[in-house]
């Protein structure tokens, strides 16, 4: 049903494509016209779909020939392009083009000899002009290179292997162990080159004292260059000097890098040896002479027959980074991260037959190939309606060949010991099904040491889909990763061995001793899931009681404030007043932070049922296997039981604690955040680089007066400002990006801390546990308690000083963000009235005594009583003490306001005298000793105190302590 769904959709959007591209022409003639113009201007990928909907009407060699080629690059399989072109070839008037094109599509598949037999064809068919246009020479020449290179084959160890847009492919350079930056940079452009929009992709190193890039020049003789530059004592680069003949070829060449240690130089060129598109190059480099020496191909893999382009080396030669468009889409390419040492070619290639004596017909099998050493399921391959099927195997070593057909319920199974090989070869084999004593068997018969008939065709099929290699770091063991050659002697191999396999596997047969093995190693893995399991509904158990005891606490204290608040209006007494109100913040303080750790708490004990969920599930997965081949049959594409036939063979198998998964979570959001983060970055200083250019075009503009010359920097200034637009909404998307993921980081982080603490706590080994309580309706109470309590009340309790640290010792919680929040703003509000201040360390006793239950009344009066009969000096030691914190805050602050004061504060070397002046008849000189003035205080005559009458005795005594003071 879901296929279904996605073949309308994609039909609809098809029509609707078709639909509004017919209403943007007049007639079809206009559109026919418009379509060739994208195809003339090479814009393929563009000119497709118009091309489908020609062929679709007129299915003549034209158009044959021109969705081919737009086929050709749009698609990563390029060989799709190959049934139309050779369509179009069958009509003796067609284009010549398609000659060469379909050379091409030849040339990217390794088929060497059948591209040159159409680039052959091609350059007698067109003309000088033509052929010249399309670079014929050059390829043809790239052709006779690859069939060399070929002899040479290596293998490379891929770290990492990304996609991203052709155009921002360098922002997805991690330069962290290289240093430098990669700009793309409009500083060296030559009229030519923004001429053909050619904007160099620069390698900035750390330490400025060379440039490489690549320019067309002033006249582009030679297509694109090598330039370099030096940095010149009085600062600013040096002017562009080309790079010798033995560099610069009569080709393109482009992506210059120089390693950190300045003695090997790296660049991409269309020319010298290439096989295809851009090869990378090197070569050894003298800084003194400025010598280039012997230039080589860094050979296939690394080079394929397209283009592979600005291969970069860390310090310490060990890891490099490179592009390639060798399996991407249109406007697409892959970013490798790979090993700088190669080693000799790892792949053997099996070329076999199959056969089934039993049942004739039943030939469509299928054969998955399971690597013994690592139990890993590798590859999965389907025996053509000719009986064939080539399989490609990463290195040499033990495999076992898993085959089942369509028409039979049991499994077989055979082991093919592989030979290491020292050159790429087509190893020839044999696959049967025979009856034998009334039972099915498997019969593998390995002619290793002959060749099959069609050896070149299959080799070269294969060797495309051998350059597009994938993360294979770990198929190679550290032995082979520390060694910089690897034997590579065949093992001798008996001609005509024959392997008859054991008893088939099938799912009713009884178990034999492999079987017993599979089935303890799954009882045994089972027992440890449910072991796991029991651990975390014991851990879910505990937290969700923790989170239900802190919303119960949380609701009391934002009870207890809000109580205060409601009835602190009708309070006339303002040292009281502020005695409730420094109450109330405090109540509402614990609350906001218990509340917050029932949300955590909740958090915590969904994490813990999902992973409880996801366990069980896979004990589910587990007792439904019958037979280890069973499992590998059925996990070709599925997550969890490639994972589950990991963990089976692996004796010394743990289950990941929820700790630890959400550690490892936490370390994959900062990896995502720090991504981000780089990406804005690069794009901020690719911003730079085009407002760099903005000012320059202005000041080009401001010192001209011919029109024409103003209209054009006009354009020039409109357009870069658009791409500084277009940029800037890019770099919020990229520094938006990085923000949630390092939000999300930092929550993982906290609930990570917030489990460990609970784990290695014994606060909790008294709580009376409760089963199952209901996680959903504890968030809705503890949402409740947040929005209609502690929200609400927070606006009166704003400006209250209130003990951050002191509450967490208190609640002995770990300070986490809001609370260390409100310690800013506490910091920040110390010019609240005086009465509070001078009541604070009163206030702090007032609270130690209400841990008990009593009634607010209560709570006040007895504060008041304390405040009476505390002794006189013992009030006054907490006063001081608050004083000498406040004034020690000051003297700290003021020490590092001096040393922080810039050092260069100009000192006065001459001290002026000071003038003596005349004031209201006094004169006043420097020189003269001061008088000595005495400051005399005066006192109002009979100061008269009125006493109120007051119904509250506590207030009473209060005034009338005040009075005393006076």
């Amino acid at each position: 049903m879901r296929l279904i769904k996605s073949y309308f959709f994609i039909l609809f959007l098809s029509l609707s494509f078709f639909g509004l591209s017919q209403e943007t022409f007049k007639n079809e003639a206009e559109k026919i016209k418009y379509s060739n113009k994208l195809f003339e201007d090479k814009k393929f990928v563009e000119a497709e779909p118009l091309m489908l909907s020609f062929l679709s009407n007129k299915n003549n060699a034209e158009y044959n020939f021109k969705y081919g080629v737009c086929v050709l690059f749009k698609y990563a399989d390029k060989s799709k392009a190959i049934p139309y072109l050779k369509k179009a070839i069958k009509d003796v008037n067609v284009d010549p083009r398609a000659f060469f094109y379909l050379g091409r599509v030849f040339h990217y598949n390794y088929l060497f000899q059948d591209a040159l037999d159409n680039y052959n064809k091609f350059s007698k068919l067109a003309n000088a002009k033509l052929a010249k246009s399309l670079n014929i020479d050059m390829y043809v020449k790239m052709c006779e290179n690859g069939q060399s290179l070929m002899k040479n084959l290596s293998d490379i160890v891929v770290i990492d292997k990304k996609s991203t847009a052709l155009d921002k492919f360098n922002y997805s350079y991690n330069l962290e162990q290289i240093g430098g930056r990669i700009l793309p940079t409009e500083e060296f452009q030559t009229k030519l080159d923004k001429k053909k929009n050619h904007r160099p992709i620069i390698y900035f190193p750390t330490v400025k004292d060379l440039l490489f890039y690549s320019s067309y020049g002033e006249n582009g003789e030679n297509g694109l260059d090598i330039y370099y530059r030096k940095w010149l004592s009085s600062g600013g680069w040096s002017e562009a000097k080309l790079l010798p003949e033995n560099i610069n070829s009569s080709y393109d060449e482009d992506f210059p890098f120089l390693n950190a240690d300045g003695t090997t130089f790296y660049f991409c060129s269309k020319g010298h040896n290439s096989m295809g598109g851009y090869d990378i190059f090197r070569c050894n480099f003298e800084s003194t002479s400025n010598d280039f020496g012997p230039i080589s191909n860094l050979d296939y893999k690394i080079n394929s027959t397209d283009d592979d382009i600005l291969y970069i080396v860390d310090r310490n030669n060990e890891n490099a980074i490179f592009s390639s468009k060798r399996s991407s889409e249109g406007g697409k390419i892959d970013v490798y991260d790979v090993k700088v040492k190669v080693l000799p070619m790892q792949n053997i290639i099996i070329a076999g037959t199959f056969k089934n004596s039993i049942i004739p017909d039943d030939i469509e099998a299928n054969i998955k190939i399971q690597d013994v050493r690592t139990n890993k399921l590798i590859a999965s391959y389907t025996v053509g309606n000719d009986s064939k099927y080539n399989i490609l195997l990463p290195n040499s070593g033990k495999y076992k060949f898993i085959v089942e057909t369509p028409k039979s319920e049991k499994i077989h199974a055979g082991l093919v010991e592989a030979p290491a090989q020292n050159k790429l070869r087509a190893l020839k084999q044999e696959i049967e099904l025979i009856k034998k004593n009334g039972q099915e068997k498997l019969i593998i018969k390995d002619y290793f040491d002959q060749s099959p008939e069609d050896e070149a065709t299959i080799i070269a099929n294969l060797l495309k889909k051998m350059s597009e290699p994938e993360i294979n770091i770990d198929q190679f063991p550290d032995s082979v990763l520390n060694e910089i050659a690897i034997n590579n002697e065949s093992e001798s191999v008996d001609p005509d061995s024959e392997i008859i396999v054991d008893e088939p596997i099938t799912f009713n047969d009884s178990l034999d001793l492999g079987d017993n093995d599979f089935n303890d190693k799954k009882e045994n893995l089972i027992k440890i899931k449910k072991e796991s399991i029991d651990n975390i509904i014991e851990q879910k158990t505990l937290i969700s009681n923790i989170a239900k005891l802190k919303t119960k606490e949380s609701l009391e204290n934002a009870e207890k404030a809000d109580e205060i608040l409601l009835t602190i209006d009708n309070q006339e007494n303002d040292s009281i007043k502020n005695v409730q109100l420094q109450l109330a913040a405090e109540y509402n303080l614990k609350s906001k932070i218990l509340n917050e750790e029932a949300n955590y708490s909740i958090a915590l004990s969904k994490r813990l049922e999902e992973e409880k969920t996801k366990k069980e599930q896979e004990i589910i997965s587990l007792s439904n296997l019958n037979s280890e081949e069973e499992l590998i049959a059925e996990s070709a594409n599925n997550e969890q039981l490639i994972s589950i036939n990991k963990e089976l063979n692996n004796v010394e198998h743990k289950e990941k604690s929820t700790l630890q998964n959400i550690r490892q979570q936490a370390k994959l959001k900062e990896e995502d955040s720090e991504f981000h983060l780089t990406n804005a970055q690069n794009l901020r200083s690719d911003q730079e680089s085009l407002i760099f250019q903005i000012d320059k075009e202005k000041k080009i503009l401001n010192n001209t007066k011919k029109k024409k010359i103003i209209e054009q920097q006009n354009l020039k200034i409109n357009e870069l400002q658009t791409k500084v637009s277009e940029l800037e909404i890019e770099i919020e998307d990229g520094f938006a990006l990085y923000e949630a993921s390092e939000l999300e980081k930092k929550q993982l982080v906290l609930e990570a801390d917030k489990l460990e603490n609970i784990q290695v706590s014994k606060e909790y080994n008294n709580l009376e546990l409760e089963d199952d309580i209901d996680l959903i309706v504890l968030e809705e109470d503890n949402t409740f308690v947040k929005t209609n309590l502690i929200e609400k009340n927070n606006p009166q309790l704003e400006s209250v000083i209130v003990d951050v640290v002191k509450i967490n010792k208190e609640l002995n919680v770990v300070s986490n963000n809001s609370t260390e929040g409100l310690q800013e703003n506490n910091d920040e509000s110390l010019n609240i009235s005086s009465n509070v201040n001078s009541k604070s360390s009163q206030n702090n006793e007032i609270l130690s005594t209400n841990n008990s239950p009593t009634s607010l009344n209560e709570s006040i009066n007895s504060s008041s009583e304390n405040i009476i009969n505390e002794d006189n000096s013992e009030v006054i030691v907490e006063n001081n003490s608050v004083n000498q914190e406040i004034v020690t805050k000051k003297e700290q602050e003021a020490i590092a306001f001096v040393e922080n004061l810039p050092i260069n504060i100009p000192v006065a070397e001459d001290i002026q005298e000071v003038p003596a002046q005349t004031i209201n008849g006094v004169v006043y000189d420097s020189k003269s000793n001061p008088k000595t003035y005495k400051v005399v205080a005066l006192v109002d005559d009979d100061v008269a105190f009125t006493q109120n009458k007051y119904e509250n005795e506590t207030n009473n005594r209060i005034i009338e302590i005040n009075k005393k003071k006076y």
